[in-house]
């Protein structure tokens, strides 16, 4: 994955107090591009400001700029939340192969040497959505905004790996090492797992974990963050998408089976 770095002005905005919706908007901090089976699948820029208000949490999980000063982000409309399958309904348990590239080490000669090795990125996605009955697209959406399928990403703030997990997160939700595609997937879906349950809302959720659950809390709904308002949009957008498609495969497939 190819990173660029960019300014930190967002950050100083921040804290002289004058961060904006457009201050926010203009201030991406790197992006990349993924491949899949030697071909690139999708190129992706993240800003900063997400990753810059997950390290604004401070005592107890809170943030402590004034969020209750701001007013929540506009509800969404009544056809703007996609229906939200559980694992066992889900019409995309079949994601796409996705592998991504690790480097494990091994011995070889008295010395400790770097290899590359190729993970199923797809299986470890399903095996920890159906440990949550979650749909597994949802978890494969996360990952692609968070990271661009880079295992190894690590924010300005210091989010690491696939679901970019703040250090704190990681250890609360019992993961070892944050690099290691397995154990952060299987960290970061049981978080976003906990934060459907909290707030029972697919946009909620997402606005939790990438603001935080406590900026949500203290909203009363999504954090009036531009970056945060742009990942929830755009996680639910690409969720409708592909249910839309999977429905009409299905349909298809129904209709040659019925003739």
């Amino acid at each position: 994955m190819v990173i660029r770095r960019y300014g930190a002005a967002l950050a100083l905005a921040w804290v002289l107090g004058a961060a904006t919706p457009a201050a926010a908007q203009s201030a991406p901090f790197y992006s990349g591009t993924s491949y899949a089976g030697g071909q690139a699948v999708h190129s992706y820029t993240n800003a900063g400001a997400v990753q810059y208000h997950r390290a604004m949490r401070v005592r107890g999980g809170e943030i402590y700029n004034a969020v209750q000063k701001r007013p929540p982000a506009p509800p969404p409309g009544p056809r703007a939340v996609p229906k939200l399958y559980s694992f066992a309904e889900s019409a995309h348990q079949k994601l796409p192969r996705r592998h991504v590239t690790v480097y494990q080490s091994i011995e070889e000669e008295g010395r400790v040497i770097r290899k590359p090795a190729m993970i199923d990125l797809s299986e470890i996605i399903v095996s920890q959505a159906r440990q949550n009955n979650m749909d597994p697209l949802i978890v494969e959406l996360v990952i692609q905004h968070e990271s661009a399928f880079n295992p190894y990403a690590v924010s300005r703030s210091g989010a690491q790996g696939l679901m970019q997990l703040m250090p704190g997160t990681a250890a609360l939700m019992g993961v070892r090492d944050s690099f290691d595609p397995a154990d952060n997937v299987r960290g970061g879906t049981r978080y976003l797992a906990q934060q459907l349950e909290r707030f029972k809302d697919l946009r909620l959720a997402l606005a939790a974990y990438n603001a935080g659950p406590g900026a949500v809390a203290s909203c009363g709904g999504i954090p009036p963050y531009a970056e945060t308002i742009n990942y929830v949009d755009s996680i639910v957008g690409d969720y409708a998408s592909r249910q839309k498609k999977a429905d009409k495969k299905t349909a298809s497939r129904n209709q040659k089976d019925d003739g």
